[in-house]
């Protein structure tokens, strides 16, 4: 069951957020976890509201943040170092996980390391089933 209201619409969390960049980021909670996901450019112009989002969010997941970068067609380093300072942010006993796959996302992460500090995920559903 979904319940879309535990993260507050708000500009930081509003699908339509940037026409011009075609950046945009929700949020939504299944069970006891969070989901961020966004779409579009993740650069330097567009991190900080995705920033923004997984700062709401670890306000209000109590078990694990999932975020989707399912639907990113570019995540730069300026992406990267949201990702991390989220996953350095969060409490210890909460599971912060990415969904990345292919070459604009997945691959950039993996090259520089990352996925030694993430916990990275080819698929959204991928990740929901390991956090049973």
């Amino acid at each position: 069951m979904t319940d879309s209201t535990t993260v507050p619409e708000s500009p930081v969390t509003d699908p339509a957020n940037d026409s011009r960049s075609g950046f945009g980021v929700h949020a939504k909670t299944s069970r006891d976890v969070v989901v961020v996901s966004a779409t579009g450019d993740v650069d330097a112009l567009t991190a900080p509201r995705l920033q923004d989002a997984i700062t709401e969010a670890l306000g209000v997941a109590s078990t694990a943040l999932v975020v989707d970068l399912t639907e990113v067609e570019f995540l730069s380093s300026a992406g990267m170092s949201v990702l991390m300072a989220g996953y350095r942010q969060a409490d210890p006993e909460l599971a912060f996980c990415v969904v990345a796959d292919g070459p604009f996302t997945d691959r950039p992460m993996r090259m520089i390391g990352l996925d030694r500090e993430l916990r990275l995920y080819p698929t959204l559903s991928s990740a929901l089933e390991d956090l049973r």
